[in-house]
């Protein structure tokens, strides 16, 4: 089994921090280190294990899952589809003056307590919490890589600010999964995210898991959280938003590129998720 040391891990072992976007293969074998990790899906999904003692635990991972790695937990990952993680390892003593304020945050003890009964808990961001929390992280990687004047104490800042907005990410405990079937769940997830777009159907989505449309919905909220089509939807919603802020498209255009249907039902769903028309969310982005 590979053991990872973080005198070897980091490049600066004065400032003993990673954060980095990186493409999981679809097997990692057993491993495990002596630093803190806290990753964030990006893009695809895979199955987590977790493996204590005498027994494997088993949980599925999507889009926006945040979890954590502790020093000495052995780990691995089982089948990734286009499976890629934001990864933030480090040492405790790079956040050291800022512990007190740290577990002031429900996430800190969420992602850094050890795990009680079998229950990974974890975190889950969505939309624009989900990219906001990105971007943090991605300037902590590029100032990390720049190494311009300053650069430790602006990617420490990053860093702050990521974790803050991971915080505000939904506390969620998910079940323990031993049953290879589970991977379809995940399988019509990957799909989905290919092309949230397309005209999704329940009974199609079924059929792509090997499995009945009941036996579908109960797993898939049990991975989730959610019913299919409210996760379709979020994904919907998810690259709506992004066009808003990227292109000069209209509402009616995005709302047809996106799958919803037209411009009004876009603006009803977007006032209820995101408590603002998609006019004034474009206009907040580009101010």
């Amino acid at each position: 089994m590979k053991h990872y040391v973080s005198g070897e891990f980091f490049e600066d072992r004065s400032f003993p921090l990673f954060v980095g976007n990186v493409k999981q293969q679809s097997y990692m074998e057993p491993h495990d280190h002596d630093f803190i990790e806290i990753a964030l899906v990006s893009r695809g999904t895979a199955v987590h294990c977790v493996y204590e003692k005498d027994r494997r635990l088993s949980y599925g991972l999507v889009l926006g899952d945040v979890y954590s790695i502790l020093p000495g937990e052995v780990h691995g990952y089982l089948h990734g589809r286009d499976f890629s993680l934001y990864t933030i390892t480090f040492l405790p003593e790079v956040v050291e003056s800022e512990v007190q304020e740290l577990q002031k945050l429900h996430s800190w003890h969420t992602l850094l307590s050890k795990n009680n009964g079998g229950i990974r808990r974890k975190l889950h961001l969505s939309g624009e919490n989900r990219v906001d929390a990105e971007n943090a992280l991605k300037r902590v990687h590029h100032e990390m890589t720049l190494k311009r004047e300053g650069w430790r104490f602006y990617a420490k800042l990053a860093l702050l600010e990521a974790l803050i907005l991971i915080s505000r990410a939904e506390n969620t405990e998910w079940k323990v999964s031993e049953n290879p079937r589970d991977t379809g769940v995940l399988y019509t997830i990957s799909l989905m995210e290919a092309d949230p777009s397309a005209g999704w159907h329940l009974d199609s989505l079924a059929e792509s898991a090997g499995m009945s449309v009941s036996s579908y919905t109960r797993k898939f909220r049990e991975q989730t959280g959610l019913s299919p089509l409210n996760y379709l939807t979020g994904l919907r919603i998810e690259k709506a938003s992004f066009l808003l802020g990227e292109s000069d498209l209209s509402i009616a255009e995005i709302a047809f590129r996106c799958g919803l249907c037209d411009a009004n039902y876009m603006t009803k769903l977007f006032r209820l998720r995101l408590g603002i028309t998609p006019d004034k969310y474009r206009r907040k982005l580009r101010l």
